[in-house]
Order: structure tokens, then C-alpha cells, then sequence
């Protein structure tokens, strides 16, 4: 069996490319069969069969649960209708020699897929692809020498068990299953609205306007840092250093730090009493003109729930470099947020109690589970 066309061809430079799913032929499709030999012959005195075994990667998604996790996914295929085989050529021998050809390109798939889901660096995940490729080629000049390009059959079959026992102990790559690692973070943005009771309530009109902030997580405690830009109007005149009439705009700004932790949480729903500081801001809008520069200013302790609704969770399992190569979980959740801040000055006594909705992203790190 004179191959040594082969030679040349599995030492071409590695493709990334995708060819018509129908033509593929992947190794995972199970053991070859000449009718994965659909191409033309071109045989000559040289060269009597032909495949041309390619090696690819990209990222790729699995769903578990309501989890999809993000990977580097290898293949190790060839196309159907650019190999083939003489018709005097497919003998069981011949058909166990392209196997075991497929089986070492195999080994290194696997290799390589597990190299690339724990490089820190994306970029130098092509060099990793060429590198394994001509490790794989270096096998197979090996194996080709040693069983004579098949002809052989005793060293042939040597090296078909010695590949069966590779493969058997080196699995395919897996999704791992994944742990909460200490620390999280992450921001929303929303719609918040505004209304008050005791003195409060005689005053200011309910409020509507904009709330964003960010979180900080360790372990199961998190930290909200949030800000609100609340509009409204003044409901019954009042003097603070000159007249506020009634009708007149006025926007409230409430800013807090406060600290949570769930009472509740599984893979859609958490729960989280919070518990905090806060500043409660309030001033005359632009038009009052002879009002600007006043502002009424009150420090004050806040408390509240926030309860947020998952919408997705993707684990990365490709290591970010930006964060030390730690893997994360991203979380997209839609936030209820329901808060009370004490308001007592000479002007006001009573509550502003406040609700949001809200858009919240946020990133856990995860640890890999061996």
C-alpha cells in the first residue's frame, strides 16, 4: 500500500474553517466505513487512497439545566467528498490503517480542546492549534514509517491497540461542574418611583425617575451602592430660606451604601434584606431660578428588600486573564427593589418609601469542580 501522497497532504498547515455540515465526517460519527470514501479516485502508482483530516476550533455553547456554559469546542473531521479510495484498495486492512490515522488526529483533538479551555490568553490559542496539529503530524510520520504506510499488518495492529488504550484513558473533554467561588460583582440601571408619609406626604407629590448602581459581593454578603434621580412637584407651599410654591418642580436625589445578604436564593429567585446609609437631597428645579443653590439635605438610615428574577446564567469556562484567569458566571435578572429612608429636618418628618425596576447584570466567580 504506497500512501505517500498522505505524507505530504497531513502536513499542510491546520484550517479553521467549516464545510458543509452534510459533506463533514467527525470522528465522533464512530468508527469509519468506506462509504465515508465518496470522492473521485486519482490513483496512480503512488498513491491508491487519500484522506485529508482537518483539525478546528471555536467557541461553542451548551445548555444545562437553566445554565449555558461557553467553551472552546475542537473538531477532528474530514469531508467525505474529497476523500477515497481505490476500489482494489479497500480491503479491512486498508480501512483499520485510515482508523488508526483518525484515532491518533483524535488524541490530539482532545489534547488540545483541554489546553485551550485553560489558556489565559485567547490570542495565543492559534499557536496552540498549530502546535498540536504537528505534534498530531509527527505521530503519524511515525506510525507511517513504522507499519510501512500499513503494509505491515502486525505493527498496524500494534499501534490500533496501543491508540485504543490512549483514547479509552483520555476522555473527551466534559463541562465541569462548577462552584460559587467568594466574590461577585456587577450594576443595574432602572425606573424608580417615589412617595412619602407624614409631613412629607402634605408637601412633595409622589415621584418618578431614574435609579442605577453597582454591586459587591463576598461570599453571601453583597454591598449596594445606588443612586436616584427622582422628579416630582411641591404639593402645598412651604418657606425653606424663601417660598416654595405650590406646582413648583423639584428634584430629589437619594443616594445609599447599604449592606445584604439572601435569605432566599436558588437558580431563578434571591431574596435579599439590605440594611444601609443614605443621603436624601432635595432641590428646585432649573426653572425656579430664585431657588437655586438651596438644596434640603437630610443623612439617614435606609432599609429595604431587593428581589431579583433570573432571566440567564452563562459560565465562561474559558479563563479571563483580565481577572487572573478566574472563571465566571454571568447573570442577567430583572430587579424588584423596594426601599424606606428616614427623612427628619426642620421642614420634614416622615418616610420616602421608594420602589425600582430595574435591569441587573452581575458576574460570580466560579471554581471548576475536579
Amino acid at each position: 500500500m504506497k500512501l505517500l501522497l498522505l505524507l505530504l497532504l497531513l502536513s499542510l498547515v491546520p484550517v479553521s474553517i467549516y464545510a458543509d455540515l452534510l459533506d463533514e465526517r467527525n470522528y465522533e460519527d464512530g468508527p469509519l466505513t468506506w462509504y465515508d470514501f465518496q470522492g473521485e479516485p486519482k490513483e496512480s502508482d503512488e498513491v491508491t487512497g487519500q484522506i485529508n483530516y482537518l483539525l478546528e476550533y471555536h467557541q461553542d455553547e451548551y445548555s444545562r439545566n437553566d445554565t449555558t456554559f461557553t467553551y472552546i469546542k475542537t473538531s477532528n473531521y474530514f469531508n467525505k467528498s474529497e476523500a477515497w479510495a481505490s476500489d482494489i484498495n479497500r480491503t479491512s486492512i486498508a480501512l483499520r490503517y485510515f482508523q488508526v490515522l483518525f484515532d491518533i488526529r483524535e488524541y490530539y483533538r482532545r489534547q488540545l480542546e483541554k489546553e485551550l479551555n485553560q489558556s489565559f490568553n485567547f490570542y495565543n490559542m492559534g499557536k496552540k492549534h498549530i502546535a498540536f496539529f504537528e505534534k498530531g503530524s509527527m505521530e503519524i510520520q511515525r506510525f507511517q514509517k513504522d507499519s510501512d504506510y500499513g503494509n505491515k499488518s502486525d505493527v498496524l495492529l500494534r499501534w490500533e491497540a496501543e491508540y485504543a488504550t490512549k483514547l479509552n484513558e483520555y476522555k473527551p473533554f466534559e463541562l465541569p461542574m462548577v462552584k460559587n467561588a467568594n466574590w461577585m460583582f456587577g450594576g443595574n440601571i432602572g425606573l424608580v418611583t417615589s412617595f412619602n408619609t407624614g409631613t412629607m406626604n402634605e408637601f412633595i407629590t409622589e415621584s418618578y425617575g431614574l435609579t442605577y448602581g453597582f454591586d459587591l459581593g463576598y461570599r453571601d454578603f453583597i454591598m449596594f451602592f445606588e443612586a436616584s434621580l427622582i422628579y416630582g412637584d411641591v404639593r402645598k407651599p412651604f418657606t425653606y430660606e424663601k417660598k416654595w410654591e405650590s406646582g413648583m418642580g423639584v428634584n430629589l436625589a437619594i443616594g445609599d451604601i447599604s449592606l445584604g445578604y439572601p435569605i432566599f436564593e436558588n437558580s431563578n429567585h434571591r431574596i435579599t434584606p439590605f440594611f444601609g446609609l443614605g443621603v436624601h437631597e432635595i432641590g428646585a428645579s432649573k426653572s425656579a431660578k430664585e431657588l437655586e443653590g438651596i438644596h434640603i439635605t437630610n443623612f439617614n438610615y435606609l432599609y429595604g428588600l431587593c428581589y431579583d428574577f433570573n432571566l440567564s446564567t452563562t459560565v465562561n469556562l474559558i479563563p479571563d486573564l483580565i481577572f487572573g484567569g478566574a472563571n465566571q458566571s454571568n447573570h442577567q435578572s430583572l430587579r424588584l427593589r423596594l426601599f424606606v429612608t428616614d427623612v427628619r429636618n426642620d421642614i420634614f418628618k416622615g418616610n420616602s418609601i421608594n420602589l425600582s425596576i430595574a435591569y441587573s447584570f452581575y458576574s460570580k466567580m466560579v471554581d471548576i469542580i475536579e
